[in-house]
């Protein structure tokens, strides 16, 4: 047995502290997820829809992503317009989507955030990662209940992020899908969500 002066003895506590936190951080959020889950479920879901500054969200987003853990470096551009949204929701579903990329990109990479205004009177919010990809034929299944694709294999996780996000959009008469990111060497996801100009 080590002595509480013994080196190794600290750096022992150090990483059982460090594992602690880390699995206390990964609890919470599956509790938060659970009950996300469980108002959507029991239809106490709704939204408030009201204009809202894209730019504002977004900017919002972006400072929730520089958080997350990887230390991925976070890029917006945003045109200056108004989405008809419930703030505290879409920003939930934004914020899904991000915490998605930054559990699968490496550590270090970027994470894209983009909005547009797009064809139909819609806006157009993409976040880019630099993960691992989702092949074409396990998209649509991420987005349901407890899916999660072959890359999640050795992640924690419980496969409701995405698919809260997709309830939140489809309640704002929007749209959600995963694509390919266009970068060098391949790989990558790009989730857009696409919901009406107010």
């Amino acid at each position: 047995m080590a002595s509480a002066t013994d080196p190794t003895a600290t750096d022992r506590v150090r990483q059982a502290v460090a594992g602690i936190r880390s699995e206390t951080r990964r609890l919470s959020e599956l509790v938060s997820r659970i009950d996300e889950l469980r108002d959507l479920e029991l239809s106490e879901f709704s939204c408030d829809l009201r204009p809202v500054r894209a730019v504002g969200l977004l900017q919002e987003a972006t400072g929730f992503a520089k958080g997350l853990p990887g230390s991925h470096p976070t890029t917006l551009r945003c045109a200056d317009v108004l989405v008809a949204a419930d703030p505290v929701r879409l920003g939930q579903a934004i914020r899904n989507v991000l915490a998605n990329a930054a559990g699968y990109a490496p550590p270090n990479t970027p994470i894209h955030i983009e909005g547009q205004v797009a064809d139909g009177g819609r806006f157009r919010i993409a976040v880019t990662d630099e993960g691992p990809g989702v092949p074409a034929e396990q998209r649509e299944a991420v987005l349901r209940r407890y899916a999660r694709g072959n890359s999640a294999r050795g992640r924690s996780g419980a496969g409701l992020g995405l698919y809260v996000a997709s309830r939140i959009v489809a309640a704002h008469d929007g749209h959600i899908r995963l694509e390919d990111a266009v970068k060098a060497g391949g790989g990558g996801t790009r989730v857009v969500i696409e919901v009406p100009l107010a």
